[in-house]
């Protein structure tokens, strides 16, 4: 079973400049799966290998739209659960767009941002967490139970 964590959002900042930048194509990978297994689709209905061929050959222009899209999956999901916050989208594509200028720099911020949201999203939902690797291996899934009330969507 795929694993859905909370990550921290400063994390991803610093583990991003840490490796100058491998770790941010790592989270981008793992925010696909994660919610493309929650929803059944991955934010712009790509395979993230695909995406991620496609921002490399329009050197980051790709990845504007990918992030604009996952903002936008974000809040789909967090409207169909009525879990308050306001819809990033507008943001993330504004600071993507200057990220250009910035060497993609304000790219680290709108994942961190993206992370945040999801976080939410996941304290917020039942969404079967595994706590460790321990966990997995006794196929014990805890469930988050205080929002267990309402279905999923997208099952």
């Amino acid at each position: 079973m795929y694993e859905i964590e909370k990550r921290s959002p400063l994390s991803i900042i610093l583990l991003t400049l840490i490796t100058c930048g491998l770790y941010l194509i790592y989270w981008y990978y793992k925010i696909y799966k994660e919610l493309q297994i929650f929803t059944g689709n991955t934010p712009t209905g790509n395979p993230f290998w695909l995406d991620f061929l496609i921002n490399l050959l329009t050197c980051g222009l790709w990845g504007i739209y990918v992030d604009y899209k996952i903002s936008k999956q974000l809040n789909e999901i967090r409207l169909n659960y009525n879990i308050k916050g306001e819809d990033s989208s507008l943001i993330i594509l504004i600071l993507d767009c200057f990220s250009i200028f910035t060497l993609h720099f304000l790219w680290i911020l709108t994942s961190a941002i993206q992370q945040d949201e999801w976080n939410q999203i996941i304290d917020n939902i039942a969404i079967p967490i595994y706590k460790n690797r321990e966990a997995e291996e006794h196929s014990h899934t805890e469930f988050d139970h205080k929002r267990f009330d309402t279905e999923n969507p997208y099952s």
